[in-house]
């Protein structure tokens, strides 16, 4: 066995089981949330939308313990840690979808009520910034793993911290759109696609690269590190970039009750 706790900062390997459980039990509490939804009497105009951002991020979350399961069951390191690249964003991005479910709950049941709104909304965004900050920790954890003694090419290191300013950049865009299209039906539609496909190229990828024998793994070659890099910063940024753009405003809230 390619002991990971022998050799690296952190040990994906070890912590694979209780992000499994922890996805799982989020999915489960969210499974109770719609199921209680369903019950509601009277729907409003948008009451679809909760549904609509929910049953993507239960979809992610059910993938993501299936993914961190597998993962706790590796034997060799550099493919345990290049598949938490890929695993990493599911875990936020699912738990992004859950508040923007509840923000749109929020809006249909207490319109013109300005202030549980705007809690579950700078909720969002704090989640968002954590997503993006824990995924540029993760990943230098992970080049710094995978290229030990000062190994790590210059050109990553700079990509790297390139992607995260554009998707921090994606980030406000995301939010000064959601104020200037009071009509959400489009970008909640986007962000639940964009959630399911999030989670394809993900099962997609990791199947791809975990599925890889141990002799192709040390070293490990410069474009699986690429390869997961870039996934994992790009496509999680455009899945919550646009699951903010579908968050609802508090000016379109009090316009409702006018």
């Amino acid at each position: 066995m390619d002991d990971c706790s022998s050799r690296v900062d952190w040990n994906p390997v070890e912590v694979g089981q209780s992000h499994s459980q922890l996805a799982a039990v989020i999915a489960g509490f969210l499974f109770t949330g719609v199921v209680f939804l369903l019950g509601r009497p009277r729907p409003n105009t948008n009451d679809s939308y909760p549904y609509v951002l929910m049953i993507p991020s239960f979809f992610i979350l059910l993938l993501d313990s299936f993914l961190f399961s597998v993962i706790s069951g590796e034997q060799v390191c550099n493919r345990a840690w290049t598949e938490t690249m890929i695993a990493a964003g599911l875990l936020g991005a699912g738990s992004l979808g859950i508040f923007g479910g509840l923000a749109w709950v929020v809006y249909n049941v207490r319109p013109g009520q300005r202030e549980p709104l705007s809690i579950v909304l700078a909720t969002s965004h704090l989640i968002a910034i954590v997503i993006l900050l824990h995924l540029q920790t993760t990943t230098v954890y992970y080049l710094r793993d995978l290229y030990p003694d000062d190994g790590m090419p210059d050109w990553l290191t700079m990509t790297t911290w390139l992607i995260t300013g554009c998707v921090l950049g994606l980030l406000i865009a995301a939010s000064v759109l959601r104020w200037l299209r009071p009509h959400k039906r489009m970008q909640v539609h986007a962000a639940a696609y964009c959630a399911l496909l999030y989670g394809i190229s993900c099962s997609v990828a990791f199947s791809v690269l975990g599925g890889r024998p141990r002799a192709e793994w040390e070293p490990t070659p410069n474009w699986i590190a690429v390869t997961s890099v870039l996934l994992a910063l790009t496509t999680s940024g455009v899945a919550v970039a646009t699951q903010i753009a579908a968050l609802p405003t508090t000016k379109s809230s009090s316009a409702t009750r006018r």
